[in-house]
């Protein structure tokens, strides 16, 4: 992929072979990340999984602060070699989709320094993500989106809403850890309470095409609960996507 630079900002695959590059980033995340999940955690320390190694890693970066201020991670059959387990499949069963032998990508590990988090840098990494989906040819892309906390009757309007107007049929992966069935939320919601309810993230992929799984998934090592989008790449809101990225 070409490093896109824009004013002060660029973004390109990282390097891995690079020394220390892919520490830099484990760092940035556990930083970002995992302190934003669990600010009991000690000062210093890595975000690794293991699954950086079956990924190409997006990364942006401040060129005149000379640091990174957002990531992304894509882990694709093209990635993912050695047929690891993806990611995802630690809370959702993604069989149907591998077995049907479509180009996919599972996006994770979405990361931005809390000073740049204005709108900026999260277009880079969709710019990013995008051109990299072109020209992979990825037909699917896959990803988690969090509600903070483990209750809930926190998102009443928000899940109905997602159940009843963004459902995903294609795809309809369940959730295999702590499933919370969407199905079983009211049948009306409250249309004003969406948009305090709902990640902001999470509205403007639903505003690119993305659609949401029937199960949602609760995670009690970060303390949210996850909803599993996949977006039919063909199926893109092109007008929108144009409008945010520009």
């Amino acid at each position: 992929m070409e490093k896109i630079i824009e004013q002060n900002f660029s973004v390109e695959l990282l390097d891995k072979s690079t020394p220390n590059a892919l520490r830099a980033v484990q760092q940035f995340r556990y930083t970002f990340l995992c302190k934003d999940y669990d600010d009991s955690l000690p000062e210093e320390g890595l975000d690794d999984d293991g699954f950086d190694a079956a990924s190409d890693l997006l990364v942006v970066k401040d060129t005149d602060a000379g640091k990174i201020v957002g990531t992304y991670r894509i882990t694709t059959p093209l990635t993912n070699a050695e047929k690891k387990t993806y990611q995802i499949e630690r809370q959702y069963d993604i069989t149907p989709l591998i077995e049907s032998g479509k180009l996919f990508a599972c996006v994770s590990r979405l990361c931005i320094d809390t000073d740049y988090r204005d709108g900026a840098v999260i277009k880079l990494l969709m710019r990013g993500l995008f051109q990299y989906l072109s020209e992979t040819k990825c037909e699917y892309v896959l990803g988690l989106c969090s509600f903070h906390g483990t209750d809930k009757s926190l998102y009443p309007n928000a899940f109905t809403y997602l159940y009843r107007e963004h459902l995903q049929t294609e795809f309809d992966f369940k959730a295999v850890m702590n499933p919370i069935d969407l199905s079983g939320c009211a049948e009306t919601y409250d249309e004003s309470k969406i948009r305090e309810e709902m990640p902001g993230v999470l509205r403007t992929y639903l505003a690119i095409g993305h659609t949401v799984c029937s199960t949602a998934s609760v995670d009690k090592d970060f303390n949210c609960i996850d909803v599993l989008i996949v977006l039919k790449c063909s199926q893109v809101n092109q007008r929108y996507l144009h409008f945010m990225l520009r």
